[in-house]
């Protein structure tokens, strides 16, 4: 087994290749080098199975033929990591043939290096020596259709008649409160539907918190319909930082991840910092926020963390708990 390295210059910013490169669409066509029908199944989010899938070569059978592995490391934009768990041998899963065995442990790590603009992309990937040839011909092949892909859906992108700024906003506010009460408080149902009805009087999310799962917001709009974002947790360290990644946005109660308002919001984060010292926690919350809303949310982000520094001061005292006397 060696580690094969692989590299591209990409004209087109870091979130367009890698959404070209992750798209289940644009994927097979860039991997369509390896194999003219290959696919996966599967998420990227981390600790997700996926499966990559294709016809099998000899055409001795019908079934497919291909790999399955974990996602042991996401970095939205930076980098992706896959563990391989075994083979697909016509349509079954194989961990205990010696090819199998070969490819158990092995990993194909994805990096995204942006400047100016411009991307640099590169492959690490563990390959058994007998198929070390082949990959050195194919990878090049398959980023050089890569290539062309994400810098023509970065030309559209540019060529866009109107394209909102976008700014990342930052709040913060101290709480008399240890780290553990402020994350309940920001997270848990009940008083998350209070501190955010600052928002929004109807606010409520359905999901979870937990790394890697889908997260919906609900609130309704000015005509009574539901309306609010669809995201992802991508990080989650307890009572220490929560990151949300935007994938789209719910009208009218229906999700829309093709309008230019949802196009805008894919891809943004929102982000949640607790940093206790002495049983006092500073909150910081930075998100980021199309220019046309910043003077909304310049508004309503303090008076909501105002919400929130009561109800989590509130409930130290209701335990007895009393860090900054």
């Amino acid at each position: 087994m060696e580690t094969q390295h692989f590299s591209i210059l990409v004209n087109a910013p870091a979130a367009v290749v890698w959404q070209t490169m992750f798209d289940a669409s644009t994927y097979r066509q860039w991997t369509s080098v390896f194999n003219p029908d290959s696919y996966f199944e599967g998420t990227w989010l981390p600790g997700s199975e996926i499966r990559f899938l294709g016809s099998n070569p000899d055409g001795e059978m019908n079934g497919l033929n291909g790999m399955f592995g974990v996602i042991t490391e996401h970095r939205p934009y930076e980098f992706v990591l896959i563990e391989y768990q075994g083979q697909i041998v016509n349509d079954v899963d194989d961990t205990t043939s010696r090819e199998a065995r070969q490819l158990i442990g092995a990993r194909e790590a994805y990096s995204f290096s942006e400047t100016d603009g411009t991307t640099t992309v590169t492959i690490d990937v563990d390959t058994a020596d007998t198929y070390a040839e082949l990959f050195g011909e194919l990878w090049p092949k398959g980023l050089a259709k890569l290539k062309g892909l994400a810098e023509a859906a970065g030309a559209q992108q540019r060529d866009r008649s109107y394209t909102p700024p976008m700014e990342t906003m930052h709040f913060s506010t101290q709480i008399n409160a240890p780290a553990e009460i402020v994350w309940e408080t920001m997270l848990d149902d009940a008083t998350y539907r209070q501190w955010t009805s600052v928002f929004n009087p109807g606010s409520y999310f359905l999901g979870s918190w937990l790394p890697g799962s889908e997260i919906r917001f609900f609130g309704n709009d000015e005509d009574g319909k539901m309306g609010g974002m669809v995201g992802v947790i991508v990080e989650h360290r307890p009572h220490e930082f929560l990151s949300i990644e935007y994938r789209g946005q719910i009208v009218n109660g229906i999700e829309d991840t093709t309008s230019d308002d949802a196009k805008r919001l894919i891809g943004t984060h929102e982000n949640y910092t607790f940093a206790e010292t002495d049983g006092v926690t500073t909150l910081t919350v930075d998100v980021d926020v199309d220019d046309e809303w910043a003077g909304m949310f310049g508004e309503q982000w303090p008076l909501s963390l105002e919400k929130l520094t009561q109800l989590a001061e509130a409930e130290v005292a209701t335990r007895g708990q009393h860090p900054a006397d």
